[in-house]
């Protein structure tokens, strides 16, 4: 007698089959892996994208005629709790300071102290971006939702952070010439 051919191929199509989902398997598990390696890693490089403190500040030389009246550093954007809040509310906030341009172009200029750029390496190297970011943390996360949301409190409150950058230049880079002229607010948002 004969056997019967669906009996015959029997066997190898479940051969078949088996090797077929083994290698589903296989492929399913290295695409988990691939998921579980790869999520954390492009997590990180967009965050890494969006973080303003990392930021560096930007400078922009204002002109009258011939010589420059001064120079604007956009410092990067901060956020604090609003004191007296119990961490309920934050500011969120970016300050624009007017600096002394530079007396002539061999001599370090004001706005690379409030930038992260570094200088040749014949001068000092002196950067307080650092140190005023967290000046300005310390003035703003201080003042009460009143203090932030009073007549005219922007205005005072920017004649305090200017004093307060011309102190720190003058305790941190005292040789190099200039001032703060001006500090401003680019955002100012309370939540």
């Amino acid at each position: 007698m004969a056997e019967d051919p669906k009996k015959a191929e029997a066997p190898n199509d479940i051969e078949v089959k088996k090797s077929k989902e083994g290698k589903l398997i296989l492929v399913v598990a290295i695409l988990a892996i691939l998921v579980i390696i790869l999520t954390p890693a492009i997590t990180l490089f967009v965050l890494k994208s969006y973080n303003p403190v990392e930021k560096q500040a930007e400078t922009v030389t204002k002109e009258e005629g011939d010589k420059p009246t001064f120079e604007e550093v956009k410092l990067p954007a901060l956020k604090c709790n609003i004191s007296g809040t119990k961490g309920t509310r934050f500011l969120m906030f970016q300050v624009t300071i007017k600096v002394t341009p530079s007396p002539t172009e061999r001599t370090a200029s004001m706005a690379y102290l409030f930038t992260a750029k570094k200088l040749d390496d014949t001068s000092t190297n002196v950067n307080l971006l650092s140190q005023t970011n967290a000046k300005l943390l310390e003035i703003m996360s201080n003042l009460t939702l009143d203090e932030l949301d009073a007549p005219n409190a922007r205005g005072r409150t920017a004649g305090v952070i200017t004093k307060a950058l011309n102190e720190l230049k003058n305790k941190q880079a005292p040789k190099i010439e200039g001032n703060v002229q001006d500090a401003y607010f680019e955002d100012f948002f309370i939540q």
